[in-house]
């Protein structure tokens, strides 16, 4: 996960009030569910995607 600017090939989608950029890559891996949590001891994101073992990163 990355912060980056907008392109024209990228899906913008939003969930309570956060924008995601995502692109064609990543959409394919999330269609079937996606988690993003923050762990506040460890100060990272986790990130889970629905049907892939040992997804986090």
């Amino acid at each position: 996960m990355t912060l980056d600017e907008s392109t024209e090939n990228d899906q913008i989608m939003e969930q309570k009030g956060i924008t995601f950029l995502l692109d064609s890559f990543a959409v394919a891996y999330i269609e079937n569910g996606l988690t993003i949590d923050y762990d506040e001891y460890e100060d990272n994101f986790i990130v889970q995607i629905k049907g892939i073992k040992d997804s986090c990163c």
